[in-house]
């Protein structure tokens, strides 16, 4: 019975993902650069 109610939940998240993958392309790229930031910053520190 965990078998059924898992596969049509991952088949949710797998549709909730494409779907507001289109319209978070321009918000991904804002905390994308956060992480990338962070990363060249203590970098260049050391």
């Amino acid at each position: 019975m965990t078998f059924h109610p898992k596969p049509p939940a991952r088949h949710d998240a797998s549709k909730a993902i494409p779907a507001p993958a289109t319209p978070s392309t321009p918000s991904r790229p804002l905390p994308k650069d956060h992480g990338k930031g962070q990363l060249p910053n203590p970098g260049k520190r050391s």
